[in-house]
């Protein structure tokens, strides 16, 4: 959608808004793109909170390892995007790794909610909740 609305370069500094933390929000493609910034704030910081999360899990730690990294590339990615002034390479990238990311997080959330058949995994899994 920010890329759509011609909102991509609003902010044309990244990882501020044109210098600011906080920009002023009176134009509509300021607030598109602060907000794009602000729900990959989230889901940077959503992603580190499922990797400490999963990390004592065996069968989810490496897929949320996974998880945190694109989360990571995906956001490292949007700021050059910024700074390259939307490169098609680049922007295509960054709409690709969005959508591997999501993926990512649905299969760990999927994984994470799955039965388990092995009793030994029941008990760890309930070690793990303690």
């Amino acid at each position: 959608m920010t890329t759509k609305s011609g909102a991509s370069l609003a902010c044309s500094t990244w990882p501020l808004c044109d210098g600011a933390l906080i920009p002023d929000l009176s134009d509509p493609a300021v607030r598109l793109n602060f907000s794009h910034r602000l729900l990959a704030l989230g889901v940077g910081l959503g992603a580190l909170a499922l990797f400490v999360a999963c990390r004592r899990r065996p069968d989810l730690g490496p897929l949320s390892s996974v998880v945190l990294l694109l989360a990571l590339a995906e956001i490292a990615l949007g700021g050059l995007v910024v700074l390259w002034q939307v490169p098609l390479a680049t922007a295509i990238t960054h709409q690709a790794l969005g959508v591997a990311t999501f993926g990512a997080i649905s299969l760990l959330m999927w994984r994470a909610n799955a039965p388990v058949s092995d009793p030994q995994e029941v008990h760890v899994r309930s070690l793990s909740r303690a």
